[in-house]
């Protein structure tokens, strides 16, 4: 498989409720290796809630515009922005 061809299957996947639960697991994870609350999250998220639906919600727009890619790039530019606050 060549990097543009793994690239292309990324870029194809559809949200689904595995993928959602596999998000939830990763935030969770990454908010207690990080030190921060789901409550920070979603204030940083301009979330309508800090509840995890919310949260769910905010991360659904990032994926329709860039797939899993822009999800990630957007939890990228949070953590920069959390380190900075540091």
């Amino acid at each position: 498989m060549q990097a543009g061809e793994m690239v292309s299957n990324i870029e194809m996947i559809q949200w689904n409720k595995q993928l959602e639960d596999e998000l939830i697991i990763l935030l969770k994870d990454w908010l207690k290796q990080k030190g921060r609350t789901q409550a920070e999250l979603g204030q940083t998220l301009k979330a309508s809630s800090t509840r995890m639906p919310a949260i769910i919600e905010e991360l659904k727009k990032d994926f329709s515009q860039g797939g899993i890619p822009g999800v990630a790039n957007h939890l990228c530019e949070i953590e920069l922005l959390w380190s900075k606050k540091e």
